[in-house]
Formats: C-alpha cells, structure tokens, sequence
C-alpha cells in the first residue's frame, strides 16, 4: 500500500465535461507530491539523525547499567537496603562523581586516607580508648547520601540507564506525529479520491525509524530524589566567619564577665552555655532576627521564632537560621581557645552536643590529596571519611601550618 492508502471511488463522476475532471485530477497528483515530498524530506532527514542517536543511547546505557551493577556490588551489596534502594543510591553516587565509577573510588581511598589522618593526629588517650576502622564502602555512602533506607521506590537499573542517558543525550522529539501534523494542510478528503490516512503515515513513520525510539521521547521515570549528607566549601564557610565572626576584643570581654580577671577560675558547663548565648545574641541580630526574639532551652539549644508560613520573615529565618548555628559555635570554640579551655571536659561537655547542629565543612586538600592544614579555620567542623572533627587554631605564628592547631574527633556512632 503507497502511503496515500486504498483508492476511493472518483468522488467528482457527477461532474460534467472531461476539463473539470482533468482539472481535479491535476490538482490530486500536485496534492500527493505534495505529502509525498513532505513525507520523503522528513524521512531522509531524521532517518540519520536517528540512527546516529540510537547507537549513541545505546552504547551508553548500556555502560550506565554496567557501571551501576559495579557501584551496588562494591559499595552496597553488605548494606541494609532493598534492590531498589540500591539502585537509588548508586545512581546518586554515579551522577555525584560525573557517571564514572572510576572517580567514585577516587573519591573512596581519598576519605579513607582522610580518616587514617584523623586518627594518627588524636591524642594518645583517645588512641587507647578506640581502635582506628577503616572507613567501610557503606560508611562511606553513608556519609554523602543521606536517609536512603527511608527511600520510597522501585525504580529498576534499567529506569536509572535509561533516566541517564535521557538526561545526558536528550530526548529525540522528532516524532511521527509532527510531520503528520505538518502534511494535513493538504487533506482534502472530501474533494479528492484519496483521503489522508494518519494511522498509515504514523505506521510507515515508525517503521522508518530505529526500533524503541519512543523510549526516548514523552515522560521521563519518576526515580525517587536522593538527598545529600550537606557539606559546605571553605570559601563560603570563611564568607560567613568574616562577616559575623566575634573579634578578639569580644572574645576577651565574654572570658573577662566569667572569670573576673581570675586566672585560676575553675569553669562549670553553665559558663560555657552563657557565652554560647551571648554569642548567638550577637550573631542573631547581624543577620536579621529582631532584638529578643531569640530563645532558649536549659540546656543552651537555641529557639527561634515562628513566623507565618510563605512571610517574608519566615524565608530570612530560614536563610540565616544555619549561619546562627556555625558562627556562634565558631564563637564559642574561640572562646574556649583563648581560655585554654577547649581540651576540658565541662567545655566538651557543652560542645559536643551543640555540634550535632553546625555544618560540617569539606576538608580542604592539596592536589596531592594531603590536607592543606594552612585552610582549616578555628572553630570549624571538618568531615574525614564518615567521621566529624573539631579544629582548634592554637599557634597562628607556627611556621608550619600542620603545628597551628588540632584536630578533635567528635564521638559518635559508626555509620555501617
């Protein structure tokens, strides 16, 4: 069958005289040409283009699913979780790492690097008391991916191929039913001995083209979102410390109304919790919250205040709400330095728990994957591996930037 389909009676018989009929006939075969050139031009021109993006889509879904059955059997066959949270996961880890598992285990050994640094770095004490764990593939998930046993989906290795090389390649929207869309100006089916057969275009249209080309086109899989484990860069968290850091001026006034002057002062938790509350105060009202409308619990955790759901006042709240948290810890910690204070257990005892709220800060490193120690800034939470540590700038002089300060890891429960 042409693409014009069956031949219809000659619907013009009644019409009188051998010129109206040859007129018709004449205006018949420019009307055909007419969808028929259409049709040949979109065919010679989309054929290529379709075959050149099916063997491309081809290829790299094809890596994609490979790479994503090496990521779930490395990283998270000892894991907890369903098949297809695993697929979640590894499509996280593939799209974070530029789809490339090389570089997944790039980032693996540098995070197990950091956290043998860490460890070799703590006091002896703490080395007596805890046995350094190489940092696991699923603690090392776990510290980049969050809340991924949580994950509602079913979303197979094939949906993350294909939602991937979608997203990279693109869609292919050069459908059959736009050139048949196109060519209807010339219908004429009531006039005309051939009607225009859409069902007969469509066919010979996709079967023109690459077979499964509609995979590539029309609604994407819905795959479950995967939240991050939040890390903020350097630069942004030394932005903040500048502009609502206290100066050493303030610092030495909060240790001044604790201590009188008393060199020998022995500090309470409670000591701790008042300058952490003057120091939120302080950084509260350089960022926008009104005079007072900050509070407190009794054990120092801070109370912000509500405002209307959608207001304007709720959206700088929830802007600046996290730079209350980091720089008044920051604050603190510099308090603690200048007090000589910081390896104290009433000082710990008050820091740690304020610490499960501060951002944790991407450690800064040299092109050989050593840590720049000359970056770290006191006060600041650092992620090495799965693990969490406090930095204390000590000696800003030291000619070594390695000896200006330490590193304190921060208890917590190992991520498996």
């Amino acid at each position: 069958m042409s693409i014009f389909g069956s031949l219809g009676a000659f619907r013009g018989l009644a019409i009188a005289g051998g010129t109206a009929a040859d007129k018709i006939e004449a205006l018949e075969k420019e009307r055909q040409d007419k969808i028929y050139d259409g049709f040949k031009g979109w065919v010679d021109k989309t054929i290529p283009r379709a075959g050149e993006y099916k063997t491309k889509a081809t290829i790299l879904r094809r890596k994609v699913s490979e790479q994503l059955e090496q990521v779930i059997d490395k990283y998270l066959g000892t894991t907890k979780l369903n098949d297809s949270q695993k697929v979640a996961a590894g499509r996280a880890l593939l799209k974070d790492h530029g789809n490339k598992i090389e570089n997944i285990d790039k980032a693996y050994e540098q995070s197990s690097a950091l956290s043998q640094i860490l460890y070799n770095q703590a006091s002896d004490s703490y080395k007596k008391q805890n046995k350094f764990i190489p940092l696991s593939t699923s603690a090392f998930v776990n510290s980049r991916l969050a809340n991924l046993g949580n994950l509602k989906t079913k979303e197979t290795i094939d949906d993350a191929a294909l939602f991937t090389t979608r997203t990279n390649l693109g869609d292919f929207n050069d459908s059959p039913e736009g050139i048949i869309k196109a060519l209807s100006i010339y219908d004429g089916s009531n006039i005309f001995r051939t009607g225009f057969d859409e069902a007969h275009l469509k066919n010979v249209a996709t079967q023109s083209l690459p077979a499964g080309m509609e995979e590539f086109r029309g609604p994407m899989p819905e795959l479950a979102r995967v939240d991050r484990v939040p890390v903020v860069n350097t630069l942004d968290a030394m932005k903040e410390v500048q502009a609502f850091g206290l100066n050493e001026a303030k610092v030495r006034k909060y240790i001044y109304d604790v201590t009188k002057g008393d060199k020998g002062y022995t500090w309470k938790p409670t000591d701790w919790t008042k300058i952490y509350k003057q120091g939120v105060s302080n950084v509260a009202s350089k960022t926008g919250f009104k005079e007072g409308s900050i509070s407190f619990t009794d054990e120092g955790q801070i109370i912000f205040p509500q405002a209307p759901a959608g207001s304007q006042e709720k959206i700088t709240y929830n802007k600046t709400k996290q730079t209350v948290y980091d720089v008044s810890f920051s604050n603190l910690v510099k308090n603690a330095v200048a007090a000589n204070q910081y390896d104290s257990d009433t000082f710990k005892a008050v820091a740690y728990g304020l610490a499960e709220q501060v951002s944790v800060i991407k450690t800064p490193t040299k092109l050989d994957g050593k840590v720049d120690y000359a970056k770290l800034m006191n006060g600041s939470i650092y992620k090495f591996g799965n693990q969490k540590a406090i930095y204390y700038l000590l000696n800003v002089n030291a000619e070594n930037p390695i000896d200006r300060g330490k590193l304190q890891i921060l208890p917590q429960v190992a991520t498996e």
